[in-house]
This record gives C-alpha cells, structure tokens and sequence, in this order.
C-alpha cells in the first residue's frame, strides 16, 4: 500500500498554521474548479476549506468510476494524477519526479511448470495431491518428515502448549496442520494464535526445509486444495510451503506404517480427533522420504507515492519536518 506525504483533507487546517509561523500566507491557486481565483489571490487570509469542496474530492476518488483503485490498475494511476495535481494547485512544493515516487509491488505469486512431488518416489499429482502456497519459495529438497500437531507453541495466562516438544527440524520436513484445535477445551486460548503466516515463520525459524499444511476437517470438509489469495501478494520465505490434501497425508501415514513406524494412527483425521479430544501435543518422526521441487515465479505491478511538501518558515523550526501520509489504492 502506499502514502501521499500531505493529505488533502488535512490541507486546510495545516497549510495556515504552518505559513502563519513566517507570517506569510501560502496562496491556493485554483484545483479543479475547488479553489476560486479570489481565494486563490488571497495573501492576507487563510480561507476555510467547505464541506462540499471536501466532498467533490472525497466523491471523485470513492465514484464508481474509479473502480476501487486496485493497486498497479489504470485507476490507481488516475487517483496519483488527480491527487497530484490538488498539491500543485495548492501550491505545494512537488518533490522526486514531478511530485510522483515510483516503485513496484508483488502483484502475484504463482506456481508454474515445474513443481513436483514424490513420497518414497511415487509421485503426487500437482494441482490435485499438492499445491505450493504463493508463500514459498523455489527451491528442491528431499528430507523426512516430522509430524508436528498444528505447529504452534503457545504460553499464556490460560494455556502453555509446544507442539514441537523440542524436536529437531534441521534438514527435514515438518507436516502440521493449518488452523487450530478447534472442539479443544482450551479451543479460545488457541484462536489467539490463529496466524497462519505466523506458524510457518516458527516452522523457519527451527530450521525447517519445508512445511507440507493439511487443512482439517473442523475447517474444511472437503478434501480440496485452497487458493490462498490472501498470500498472493506477499514476499516469499525462505522454504518451501506446500498443502497436501488429507488423502495424501494418510499416504504418508500408511508408508511410514509400512516402513515400520509404530503406534502411529492410520489417518490423518483420526489424528485431528486425538489432538481435540485428548488436549495434549502429538509429534512423531515419519520414516518417509518426501523429494518436492517448488517452481514459484512473482509477477509485479508498477504504482507509485504522491509527494508534495510545504516548507516551513520559521527560523527555529523549519529544519523540522511534520510527516502526514494516507492511502489512496485499495482493493478493486
């Protein structure tokens, strides 16, 4: 998101304290038929600006017409012109290229070609086994599991839970639930900590590899792979993030099985019903041997900041510097 360093709004009642400290009036020139030439002209008062001179800014920018100023769209651009041209017109001082500051955002992540994924070299079906998030990063890596409950760790006035209990995540894979257990007795306790993103950067900061998600049933009935949109704009970690369905979790369960693991549940699901009814951490190592190559690729969006400044005046002061900023994209 971005910031315009003065806020139009805020024009009107700043502008004349600040000039009012050198004793001189800044002039307001008109801006798009807000400002009429009298006022303009004015040197020796400061006039108030009129809610309805706030109202054709505020309804220009909020119409229809500008169809939500989606980050890096033509009418994020619009709202930058439009914006720019109110500060030169109330005679502000445009500062970097012509008043604008351009950068550019992450406007997607996306998987391409190359992800892949094999359990014990069986391979899993990208787009229907496995999906990686928009969170990873590209990389390949072969390792074991360790199965970790929901990947939290929690200390509280109410609750204190490791799903880790010390384990070691160097070089492996770490395969834990998303969400948090949900029909648990300390279930409120556990809301808190419901941070997603949160959980995986704990995951990194162990030393994880990999973090391979599973949704469980409490969140979501369905067995699908989701689309995470609300990552799609965010940078990448520095590991891979993959959601497995459940049915390729209980693959895994039943090869470590197979491999010789004891003791452990044959479904993944019973293990979400143990979790929420037994209320205690589960985390066992998974004889299993997980090969994934994560192909992830970042488009970007060109956008820019609006910035303007008012010098000071005042002798005293005017090496000070008042920094006012506010959003003008949004969500489209």
């Amino acid at each position: 998101m971005k910031s315009y360093l003065l806020i139009i709004p805020l024009l009107a009642i700043l502008v004349p304290a600040i000039a009012q400290k050198g004793g001189k009036e800044i002039p307001r020139p008109p801006a798009s038929g807000i400002y009429d030439e009298e006022s303009a002209n004015s040197q020796t008062s400061a006039r108030e600006i009129t809610i309805g001179e706030l109202q054709e800014l505020i309804l220009f920018l909020a119409s229809d017409e500008m169809k939500g100023r989606e980050t890096g769209s033509e009418h994020d651009s619009l709202a930058a012109l439009y914006i720019r041209d109110q500060f030169k017109h109330a005679g502000t001082d445009l500062l970097f290229d012509d008043g604008f500051q351009y950068y550019r955002v992450i406007g997607d992540r996306y998987s391409g070609d190359g992800s892949r994924m094999l359990i014990n070299g069986s391979d899993a079906t990208f787009g229907e086994d496995f999906m990686p998030l928009p969170l990873s990063d590209s990389r390949e890596f072969e390792g074991s599991i360790l199965f970790a409950g929901y990947g939290l760790k929690v200390s509280s006035d109410q609750l204190t839970w490791d799903d880790y209990q010390g384990q070691s995540l160097q070089g492996k894979w770490v395969l834990v639930f998303t969400d948090y257990p949900a029909r648990s007795k300390h279930a409120s306790a556990f809301a808190e900590q419901d941070d997603l993103q949160g959980k995986l950067l704990h995951a990194q900061d162990m030393g994880a590899e990999g973090v391979l998600l599973v949704v469980p049933s409490e969140e979501l009935a369905e067995d699908d792979l989701k689309d995470w949109l609300e990552f799609k704009r965010k940078p990448a970690m520095k590991m891979a993030v993959i959601q497995i369905t459940r049915n390729l979790a209980d693959q895994i369960l039943q090869t470590s099985i197979t491999n010789g693991a004891q003791g452990i549940p044959s479904s993944i699901e019973k293990i979400e019903d143990m979790i929420n009814t037994r209320d205690i951490p589960l985390v066992f190592d998974l004889p299993v041997q997980v090969e994934a190559r994560t192909d992830l690729h970042t488009a970007y969006l060109n956008t820019r900041n609006v910035v303007a400044m008012i010098p000071g005046s005042d002798p005293t002061l005017q090496s000070e510097h008042l920094v006012l900023g506010a959003h003008f994209d949004h969500l489209g």
